[in-house]
């Protein structure tokens, strides 16, 4: 109750604000179609805008996109994901204002941690890596009960916010889709992407959880579990036809759930099939890796999170990376993990 007064707050206070009144902050991220900055109202609240260039919009296809997006947000109501704020447009560019998260990326996070199994990324241990995932299946469930298929979850669409807790981020690629619809679109980042994905064979919520296993492996063991560095059709040939190797002494609950997740059978794969009356959802939650996990106490946000980022006044972005750095890491990990869409499909 508290969470969503002050998120109502937030909305009655950005609704009173003309956009040209707003001040320009940091630049929090850049891509294709424009830039993420923090901007602040004449009253000192703080949130993230995403400005859309128009110009960058091809077709229909690409305006129905975005009016997916910001669909979407305003679907959403949980302590794991953000909330929408505004959104509104100019004569040349789209702009959707949302909550402001400030703790940095899993990615950046995950850099700057010990790497024991001498991975190419870093680990976190057990008791952090099952308190993470408890975040994102939480989120999951809540899009998926929206009748919602994220299908982007990496890395870096996962932010700290000021206490600790993962937030996922960026619907770019979201879509409704009742349970027994199925989408077509091949999209995604090729490291996370499910086999229905790539064999075009139409997808529907099980990328996601199939998406999951890839970041609990990756977040354990350091190193992505079907990895092919940048050549794609050796990644995609590992995705369908090898299977994840783990280190000796591996967690043996944290194997069997990672492995229950990267079924290669949709069907067979952990969260997509209802059994006993419980939802896919529920028996992920289920799962003895998370058994120790109390998810009533974790969405009241009452469990102490692993790690809490530094953040030294409301406008601070010291969390994120420079996106104006041209000193980036140019590794077989970095290729691989850009983001993908056929052209074709929305």
């Amino acid at each position: 109750a508290a969470r969503r007064a002050r998120q109502a707050a937030s909305v009655s206070v950005a609704a009173a604000v003309k956009p040209e009144e707003l001040r320009q902050g940091p630049v929090l991220g850049r891509g294709t179609y424009g830039v993420v900055r923090v901007v602040c109202t004449p009253n000192d609240s703080v949130f993230a805008l995403k400005a859309i260039r128009k110009s960058a919009i091809r077709d229909r296809k690409g305006i129905d996109h975005l009016i997916d997006e910001r669909k979407v947000l305003s679907f959403l109501d949980h302590p794991f994901l953000p909330y929408l704020v505004a959104t509104w447009q100019s004569t040349d560019d789209l702009f959707i204002m949302q909550e402001f998260i400030q703790g940095g990326e899993l990615f950046s996070y995950l850099h700057r941690s010990p790497m024991p199994f001498g991975g190419r990324a870093h680990t976190l241990d057990v008791a952090s890596t099952r308190f993470y995932t408890g975040c994102v299946v939480s989120a999951l469930t809540h899009l998926h009960d929206l009748a919602i298929v994220f299908r982007d979850l990496k890395q870096e669409n996962l932010l700290f916010d000021r206490h600790g807790y993962l937030k996922v981020v960026d619907f770019g690629f979201a879509k409704v889709l009742s349970n027994a619809q199925r989408t077509y679109t091949f999209c995604g980042t090729p490291s996370y992407l499910a086999p229905e994905i790539i064999k075009r064979m139409g997808h529907g919520k099980g990328v996601d959880w199939w998406s999951l296993g890839v970041l609990t492996y990756e977040m354990l063991v350091g190193k992505e579990p079907f990895a092919g560095g940048i050549d794609r059709a050796k990644l995609f040939n590992n995705i369908l036809h090898s299977e994840p190797k783990f280190p000796w002494l591996f967690d043996r609950e944290a194997a069997d759930f990672i492995r229950a997740l990267l079924a290669k059978d949709e069907h067979a794969r952990l969260g997509t099939q209802s059994a006993a009356g419980r939802s896919g959802a529920q028996q992920v939650r289920l799962h003895p890796f998370l058994g120790l996990l109390d998810f009533v106490k974790l969405e009241r946000r009452e469990l102490p999170p692993p790690y809490q980022p530094v953040i030294r006044s409301s406008t601070d972005t010291s969390n994120f990376d420079d996106p104006d750095s041209s000193d980036e890491e140019d590794d077989d990990d970095e290729k691989s993990s850009m983001r993908i869409m056929d052209a074709n499909a929305l």
